[in-house]
């Protein structure tokens, strides 16, 4: 009796909320396979014996699951596993969206720009709805938003805040979320731009750093980031022009005292260190865009991530790209993303993302459904020596971004099947990459 099984790995790239066919080019590749102690053998090149075949079978709909139809071994994912409910929530420009859980609860604050204001909403699909709003139409009144491009969220003395950078009126203001109160700001009281104390020019974004009553701070137009005490409306430290050009984007790392920051205009993600104000460590090249594994091209965002690598929205280059501390991309989302804004990764390892929806040519939030997604096949009892003739997929696929990856191991019992090796064409405990183009 063999028992055999069948392991499929795809990394998927993004699809439209309909299954939109783009047949790739057919790659045949001949085969033979024997299946020994078990061995999986690449013994000949026989054409007329064996074919194995990449044709046309992928489909990729948006669904929530996975499924296999397991004699034809049919398979669907989705790539997109949720978009905007604009149907009941309508958005002009989001700029950035963040996402906290409450319970089971997972609410999504998002930063509209052109709307003016910054909400939090649910977006379970049974109960997608509003559940908190800040904003005026007033334009007198201190809630009045011109260009929020930024929001973060907070818990002081056990309150819920919100901290907004308003870049159309070059200000940071804390919010108390449940009385709506502007409880402190930063930046000139009449909306002006400048240098000085109190001052800022069009900030991209800010940050609360926890335990303490100081702010980090983008301030874009002047090319640099700040850090201010919330008590004295004072910086009590920067970083500036000398080192970094359009800076959009900031995080706190606690654990070492240092600011992440996105220094946008000279195509890099930095960490400085706060002690003694020295970059410690880069990626990109100062000054210097580019496309390849060691450049960037106008990054908008980066995140820390629990494994110490960070997450980086590679704007210019339509990529989302995971870098660890050895400079090296260990993980890339395999679909360009036109005018990626925002990226952030969930617990469950999916993303949130901003980016441009070129359907309704405007910029949508958008939760990608996987980093790469894995398949196992039903074991096959089949009780007799097998050989395969043919294997097929068929995949509707995008340009040079779909890849599939396939091993099996086979036994005579289920016992020593849960122990037999995955093996690839050459015997080894790896797995055959076999490339989709189109």
């Amino acid at each position: 009796m063999k028992l055999i099984k069948l392991y499929l790995i795809l990394f998927l790239c993004l699809f439209h909320e309909f299954v939109i066919p783009i047949y790739g080019q057919t790659v045949t590749e001949t085969k033979s396979w024997s299946d020994g102690d078990p061995v999986f053998n690449y013994a000949n090149y026989e054409k007329d014996k064996f074919n194995f075949i990449i044709n046309d079978s992928l489909y990729f709909a948006p669904t929530d699951s996975i499924t296999s139809n397991d004699d034809s071994l049919h398979i669907i994912l989705d790539g997109i596993n949720w978009t905007w409910p604009r149907q009941s929530i309508d958005i002009s420009s989001v700029e950035d969206i963040d996402s906290r859980t409450i319970g089971t609860q997972d609410l999504y604050l998002v930063t509209d720009a052109l709307a003016r204001r910054v909400f939090e909403m649910n977006p379970n699909p049974d109960d997608e709805n509003i559940v908190w709003n800040f904003g005026s139409q007033n334009v007198w009144d201190v809630k009045y938003l011109e260009r929020p491009v930024d929001a973060d969220i907070f818990t002081e003395n056990g309150l819920v805040k919100v901290l907004i950078t308003d870049q159309g009126r070059h200000r940071v203001i804390k919010v108390d979320r449940q009385t709506q109160n502007v409880e402190w700001q930063y930046g000139d009281p009449n909306g002006l731009e400048g240098i000085g104390d109190n001052q800022l020019s069009n900030p991209a974004d800010a940050v609360k750093i926890k335990g303490t009553n100081e702010f980090v701070i983008a301030d874009r137009g002047n090319n640099r980031v700040i850090i201010v005490a919330e008590d004295t409306n004072q910086p009590v430290w920067e970083i500036d022009s000398n080192e970094l050009n359009s800076p959009v984007d900031v995080e706190y790392i606690h654990s070492k005292n240092q600011i992440l920051v996105t220094d946008r205009g000279n195509h890099r993600v930095i960490i400085v260190d706060r002690d003694s104000n020295n970059v410690v460590w880069q990626f990109g090249e100062k000054g210097v865009a580019g496309n390849d594994s060691l450049h960037l091209s106008t990054p908008i965002d980066a995140d820390t991530l629990a494994n110490g690598n960070i997450l980086i929205a590679d704007r210019g280059n339509n990529r989302i790209i995971e870098v660890n501390q050895d400079k090296e991309i260990v993980w890339q989302f395999e679909r360009s993303l036109s005018g990626l804004r925002d990226v952030d990764r969930l617990d469950d390892n999916r993303h949130l993302a901003v980016y441009l929806d070129e359907d309704l040519n405007a910029f949508s939030p958008t939760r990608l459904g996987f980093q790469d997604s894995s398949v196992v096949s039903k074991v096959y009892d089949l009780n007799k020596e097998v050989v395969f003739n043919r294997i097929f997929w068929d995949a509707d696929t995008l340009a040079g971004i779909t890849s599939l990856k396939m091993q099996i191991h086979s036994a005579n019992s289920l016992g020593e099947l849960e122990i037999a090796p995955w093996m690839d064409r050459t015997g080894q405990r790896h797995i055959t990459i076999i490339q989709v183009k189109n």
